[in-house]
Order: C-alpha cells, then sequence, then structure tokens
C-alpha cells in the first residue's frame, strides 16, 4: 500500500510519503511545481486560456494576482464562505478550487513515482468544523481503490517531532499557519506494553485554538500600510489592487521572520507609489496593538488548564515544539517562552513537521486523544413542544471507546408516533477573538473587500447540523404511545473519531442496528 500524507496549508502545502525500506518519512519535491530548492507548494490554482496552473507554475507566470487565480482556499473553506471566483462565466468556489488544487497534486505525485495512491492522510486543524472533513473524505475517496483518513494537524506536528521527546514528559505543540492557531499538550508514552497504549503512542491531554492565522496578519500590515500611504478601502484604485498589495504585505511579514527591516514598494493601476516599509520593532507593534500575543497567552492556557485537569502542571512541560509559518516569528518565540518559562522553545523545521508526522501516526505511532467539540441530538420536550438539545458527547470525552459513552432513551412525542428522526448537532464554544470579526475578500471581479461577520452569522457557525442531508430513521411497529421510552441508542467513537451507534426496540427486545456508523467527529 502506497501512502500520501498531505498537510493542505492556507499559504503553502506539503506532501510526504515513506518509502517500505525507510525508517524517516520523506517529504516531496515536484519540480515546477514546489518552490525553488523547496517541498513547499504554494497553495494557489490558476485557470488559464485551455491550461490550469498550480503551485510555482502560478508564480513562474505571473500570475500569483491574477483575478482568474485562487489563493487562500483553506481560510474560506474553513470560514464556510460563500466566496467564489468567476472564469469564463462559470462560478467556481474556494471548495471546487481547493479540489481540483489537491487533485492536481496527487496526480503529478503519482506519476513522478509511477505508483497510485491507496491511502491519503489530511491533516485537519483543531477548532475545523466536521463539514471541512467530511468535504476532504467525499471528495478524495474512491470506493475499493483508494481510502482516506483524518488527522490533527497539531497531533500530526507531536509525531512530526516525536523522536525528539523523551517518553514520559509531556510536551507544548504551538501551531501558527496560515488559517488557525492551535495549542496541544501531549504525553509521550514508552513502548512498555501497558494495557491501553499503543507502542510509542501520544496522550492528547489538552488542546485548544483560534481562528487567527498568518492571513490575519497580512490584513493587519495591510490596514497599516494604507495609513501610512493615506489611503484607504473605499479607493476604488485599492479595491482594485488590493490582491496585489496584500500578497506584498504578505511577503514583508515572511522578511521580517529573517531581518530587521523590510522595504517593498508598488506602482498601483492609478501610476502612484506604495510604499509597505516597517521595522521588525514596528510589527511587534502593530501586533501587540492587534491583541495577538494576547491570543497566543489565551489559547495556550486553555490548553494548560486542560492538561492541569489531568494532572499535568505548566511547569513540567520543558518543550515547545513550533509549526507553521507563523511560528517563525520571532516575536511569537518570545512570547512562547514568557508564557512557558521553563520550556525550550525547539528549533526544527516547521514548515514540514505536520506532513512527515502524519506519516508517523499511520505508520509507528499510535494516538489517544479526545473529542474538542460537544455533539447532541435534538429532541423535542413531550410539555412544551419546543425543541432543544440532549447532549450525547461531551467535550474531553476520550477515544476509543469500547463501551458506550452515552446511553439515551427515546420517547414518542405524540401518540401512535411510528417514525424516530435523530438530528445531530455539532456544537462549538466561539473562539477566542481580540477584536471585532473583519475579514478581507475578493468579489467576482477580483476587487477587495472587507466584511463583518456579525451575531446571527456567528450563532450559525458554532451549531452544524450534521446529518441534515443523512437523516438516521427509526420505526416503531407497532406505534408507539406517548411518553412511553421505544427505543434505547447507545453511543460509543472508534479509533476513527466515527461515532457509532446501537439500537434497541424497548417493545420487542430486538436490536435493531450493531456500531453503526453516523458521523466523524473532532
Amino acid at each position: 500500500m502506497k501512502t500520501f500524507a498531505i498537510d493542505f496549508g492556507n499559504t503553502n502545502t506539503v506532501l510526504a510519503f515513506r518509502e517500505s525500506s525507510s525508517r524517516e518519512a520523506q517529504c516531496i519535491d515536484l519540480p515546477g511545481i514546489s518552490e525553488p530548492g523547496s517541498v513547499l507548494i504554494p497553495s494557489m490554482i490558476h485557470y488559464g486560456d485551455g491550461q490550469t496552473l498550480i503551485g510555482s507554475q502560478v508564480i513562474r507566470e505571473g500570475k500569483e494576482n491574477s483575478y482568474n487565480t485562487f489563493r487562500w482556499m483553506k481560510r474560506y473553506i474553513g470560514m464556510n464562505s460563500p466566496y467564489h471566483i468567476r472564469v469564463n462565466g462559470e462560478k467556481i468556489s474556494a471548495k471546487q478550487a481547493a479540489e481540483e488544487f489537491l487533485s492536481n497534486l496527487i496526480r503529478e505525485t503519482e506519476e513522478r513515482f509511477a505508483v497510485h495512491a491507496d491511502e491519503l492522510v489530511f491533516s485537519v486543524p483543531v477548532e475545523s468544523f466536521e463539514y471541512y472533513a467530511n468535504w476532504l473524505i467525499s471528495c478524495f475517496t474512491i470506493d475499493g481503490f483508494r481510502k482516506v483518513r483524518i488527522v490533527d494537524e497539531a497531533v500530526s506536528a507531536a509525531a512530526g517531532y516525536g523522536l525528539k521527546m523523551h517518553p514520559g514528559e509531556p510536551a507544548l505543540f504551538f501551531d501558527f499557519g496560515g488559517s488557525t492557531m492551535q495549542a496541544t499538550v501531549v504525553l509521550l508514552h514508552e513502548p512498555n506494553g501497558r494495557e491501553g497504549f499503543l507502542p510509542e503512542s501520544f496522550q492528547v491531554i489538552g488542546k485548544s485554538g483560534c481562528s487567527i492565522g498568518g492571513s490575519t496578519v497580512d490584513r493587519w500590515i495591510f490596514e497599516e500600510a494604507l495609513m501610512q500611504n493615506r489611503r484607504d478601502f473605499s479607493d476604488p484604485v485599492i479595491h482594485r489592487d488590493g490582491r496585489i498589495i496584500l500578497a506584498a504585505c504578505e511577503q514583508l511579514k515572511e522578511r521580517l521572520s529573517f531581518f530587521e527591516e523590510a522595504d517593498l514598494s508598488l506602482i498601483l493601476t492609478d501610476h502612484r507609489k506604495f510604499t509597505l516599509r516597517q521595522s521588525r520593532e514596528d510589527l511587534e507593534t502593530l501586533l501587540r496593538k492587534r491583541g495577538l500575543f494576547q491570543s497566543v497567552d489565551a489559547v495556550v492556557r486553555d490548553a494548560l488548564l486542560q492538561a492541569a485537569d489531568h494532572g499535568i502542571d505548566a511547569s513540567a512541560i520543558t518543550a515547545v515544539i513550533p509549526v507553521g509559518g507563523g511560528s517563525m516569528i520571532p516575536a511569537i518565540r518570545s512570547e512562547l517562552e514568557k508564557v512557558l518559562r521553563k520550556a525550550l522553545v525547539l528549533n526544527g523545521d516547521p514548515m514540514t513537521a505536520v506532513a512527515k508526522g502524519a506519516i508517523n501516526l499511520i505508520d509507528g505511532f499510535g494516538v489517544l486523544d479526545f473529542v474538542r467539540h460537544q455533539y447532541a441530538v435534538r429532541i423535542r420536550d413531550g410539555k412544551t413542544g419546543e425543541f432543544r438539545f440532549h447532549t450525547i458527547i461531551q467535550p474531553g470525552t476520550p477515544y476509543p471507546s469500547d463501551e458506550p459513552v452515552t446511553t439515551l432513551k427515546i420517547k414518542a412525542s405524540r401518540q401512535n408516533q411510528s417514525l424516530f428522526g435523530l438530528a445531530i448537532y455539532e456544537i462549538s464554544q466561539p473562539a477566542f477573538q481580540p477584536e471585532a470579526q473583519t475579514e478581507i475578500f475578493f468579489d467576482e471581479e477580483g476587487a477587495i473587500r472587507l466584511f463583518s461577520r456579525v451575531d446571527t452569522e456567528k450563532e450559525g457557525e458554532d451549531t452544524f447540523w450534521l446529518n441534515e442531508h443523512a437523516p438516521l430513521f427509526l420505526h416503531a411497529d407497532p406505534p408507539a404511545e406517548k411518553g412511553i421510552a421505544r427505543f434505547k441508542a447507545e453511543f460509543k467513537v472508534d479509533r476513527n473519531k466515527m461515532l457509532l451507534i446501537t439500537v434497541y426496540d424497548l417493545s420487542s427486545g430486538l436490536r435493531l442496528f450493531e456500531d453503526y456508523p453516523v458521523i466523524r467527529l473532532n
């Protein structure tokens, strides 16, 4: 079996595999698609006349700022954004663009190595909702030919640095990528054969995250540059040239990770000069003003509090392993050292750890993880007739589970009820945000826009009806009496985070089905 691991990033994507004769995971360099001399593949796709360009092909042809180029796909998908571009009269959404981008990468990799990928492993953010993982699974599973597995990005990073950890000691992994920020506390267990632990297994004892990523920082730099150049979002030229300016802001940020000062100049379509000039100190001041360090502190401390519930004090953590491009910002490393004073922020390759770790997870490492979000069944109150949520999976529930984690008795809400539906919802607390929820997006003409995510939109993001398009129905024959429990449902979570349900008919005593897979959890 040939397995490829894919770390699909907002800015860059990395693929990895392991040769059967080697113990080391290898990242894949695709000539002409990866960046020159690197395994990083720019996460962008361009729709041209009769051809599609991906990765470095887009940059080499000078199309990275074209209106027909889709960038920042992962963030748009994570936001469940309706943003799309229009190519030859056809609307292309972020999901469509990302599917074609990833499919092209897989095909190019298969052709280069003359193999077929039997299995794909995708890493996903801690804070991603189920629809993101389901989208990956539905797009890339080929029945009978390929299966898809989903692992947490932060846990993948843990596996990527696993050989550098001391068994029995906790470590904190901090992932600051293009679209999210995550902190995960893990414990590496020795291969001592204790019951319940796999050889070289990671136990996740705390994890937290928020939707602030490198693209958020790019937007802050963008807004600062507008003020410095005495221009604003109402300027039609800024609307038209916003894509080019935002890309330059990203370059400025990256340069300041290695140099004390950075200076870029652009000539806009009105033939006026637009200057981006910042020092590393200027950037740190901007990040502090925008509350980024407050976000780092909040995310890390949330993960540490969860670890404390498992008996692991923050002072016991001796290593912090950073991953993601944002973790290369010197001020971020300094903030991590401030929060975890006794821990050493390790040096490594923050850009490839997730992809390499995803291979380690499925080839030699086990993970004892817990469910991040809350899951509930919507039920109708027999007295008031109103709907309410009944929790079936609490946040922090460990998996896999051999015994039921929840048992639920289902009553009829009306006399002679013969059909019972189980509507299952994923519920998440709003991620910590230090500022009002404002995002940059581009309209169909490629012009830059700002929009605010209002409270009603936030509420919609926090609750998702997972099986809306594939509801689970129970049939009562003979019909049930109102107010009388008719079915008993038992819920488990398997090793792949799949929610399993076993249902008994309390009237007949029959088991209707056993360990039936319902949905995949986060």
